[in-house]
């Protein structure tokens, strides 16, 4: 499921992607983003994500280490993209935290820093 939403992402298809997402699913930025206060349902999920876009430019994310940790799966990512407006390639990597329920993704966490992104899940390195 998460392979389909990193696709669906890929593909800037953000209807596929979301039909994994509860519809009160709770998204929670890296505490150190610019804009780091949670997206709430579809609707601040969509906000979210063309945000990201307009900032980061389109992109591939690459999933380079994926835990499966009970509920919930820890995606260790790279992120490759280009700016918008300055066109300056770039590269991030951050690990996302998803966390299901009934079947559907609850929560999505970003964290920066791989460490916490497992402590968070209950795992340790």
């Amino acid at each position: 499921m998460v392979r389909d939403v990193i696709d669906a992402g890929n593909r800037a298809d953000l209807d596929a992607a979301l039909k994994h997402f509860d519809p009160y699913v709770v998204i929670r930025p890296d505490a150190n983003w610019p804009e780091n206060r949670p997206s709430l349902g579809h609707d601040g999920a969509r906000s979210l994500f063309d945000d990201l876009t307009a900032a980061l430019g389109p992109g591939q994310t690459v999933i380079e280490e994926q835990i499966d940790a009970g509920d919930r799966v820890v995606t260790l990512v790279r992120f490759r993209g280009h700016g918008q407006l300055s066109g300056l390639q770039d590269e991030y990597q951050l690990t996302q935290v998803y966390t299901f329920r009934r079947g559907k993704v609850v929560m999505l966490e970003y964290f920066l820093d791989h460490r916490e992104a497992l402590e968070a899940a209950g795992l340790r390195e």
